[in-house]
Order: C-alpha cells, then structure tokens, then sequence
C-alpha cells in the first residue's frame, strides 16, 4: 500500500510572520515535494496551502503533487493567518486531509504529516515509522520556555487505520491550544495517551525557521 504525505503549506503568508518572501518560500515548498518523491516509492502528496496564491502558482503546484486544496478563501483560514495562530491553522489543515484522505479510493498503511519549506534529508527512514495503530512523534522537552515534553510537530505519523481516531485528537487538541492558550507542540502531547504512540529520535527532516532563518537538522 502507498503512503501519504500531507504537506501543509504556507507560502504567501504575511511578511511580519516570517524572514523569508513568497518566492522563496515557494522554492522552498518544490524542494519539500522533490525530497518526498526521492526518498519514498510512489507516495501520494497531498498538498494544502492556506495562504492567497496566484492562479499560476496553484496550477503549476497541481502539476506537481497528487492533490492540491487551497484554503485561504474559508473565513476560519483567514482569521488564523491575520492573527498569526500558525499552530491553529495547521490542525485545521490536518483535520482537512483527514475529510478528504476519508473520501479517496485507495488503500494508504500510514499518513505522514510534513511542515511547508521542510524537506527530508538522507537520515529520512519511513521503516523506523511502521509502527501499526500507533502514531510517531518526536518527543522531546521544549527548548523555548518551559522544559516540559513536548511533540516536535514538523513532521509525524500515524497508521492509516486510525482516522476516526486522528480526526478527533486533532479536534481536542485544537480545543486545548484555544482554550489553555498554548502552543500546539504542547496541545498534542497533552492530549494524546501514552498508548497511542511512540517516539523517535531522528526525524530527517531539515528547514529554516520563518522568524529567526535558523536552520534546524531533526
């Protein structure tokens, strides 16, 4: 069975969230999709922006991935992006690819979830992720503010027998996020149970930071 990659994206995002221009993040993007299509056989890409892009751009991106949605015109996009709820805006993003992936007619074993800009490196093992019924995180403690565990949310998996299961973790942690007013790294590890997943310690996935342009190597 083929594997799916859902690639949330954000290319045309305002320029106080991010160092970097459309046009480069757009670069950034093709990269992202060429390095899942060298390091995986046959995978399906599934790619969702949620910024305004030209008609050019979407078509040019259609011809590069399996599937294509923009979301920017849905009100609920707009009102994450105008108030830089990144973390918000990227659960619904997920809770989207779980709609549709719910509508295809092809088997899937797993659904890897990869950030817009990142791409994967050689270190890059989707064996280390079959891992059935469960999902894959890294897990480490936050390096910002606090010390507490968190899920590096950059890149993750899950089985693709647990949709009914996907689709309401990401609704409660969107709710936690909201409610507690916290960061989606902590939301979902907060609200996932232990026996729902296991942990990694590489993920081989490297990207720019939008704010500072560090480079980060997971």
């Amino acid at each position: 069975m083929r594997s799916v990659f859902v690639i949330a994206s954000s290319i045309n995002i305002f320029q106080s969230f991010s160092l970097f221009d459309a046009d480069t993040r757009y670069k950034e993007t093709l990269k992202t999709i060429e390095s899942v299509r060298q390091r995986n056989d046959d995978p399906y890409i599934l790619l969702i922006d949620n910024t305004p892009l030209p008609s050019r751009t979407q078509i040019e991106l259609t011809h590069r991935v399996d599937h294509f949605l923009s979301l920017h015109d849905r009100k609920v996009v707009q009102d994450f992006n105008l108030n830089g709820m990144k973390g918000q805006s990227e659960l619904y993003t997920m809770l989207v690819a779980v709609d549709y992936l719910n509508s295809v007619t092809f088997k899937y074993d797993r659904i890897f979830k990869l950030s817009g800009r990142y791409h994967l490196t050689d270190l890059f093992d989707p064996a280390v992720h079959n891992h059935p019924g469960k999902y894959v995180f890294k897990s480490a403690p936050s390096e910002y503010y606090d010390g507490e565990n968190i899920f590096h949310m950059s890149c993750w998996s899950v089985c693709g027998t647990m949709m009914p299961h996907l689709q309401e973790f990401l609704s409660r942690a969107m709710v936690q996020s909201m409610k507690k007013l916290i960061d989606i790294e902590h939301a979902t590890y907060q609200t996932l149970p232990k026996e729902y997943y296991t942990t990694i310690d590489t993920l081989g996935i490297s990207g720019r930071l939008a704010l500072s342009g560090e480079e980060r190597n997971e």
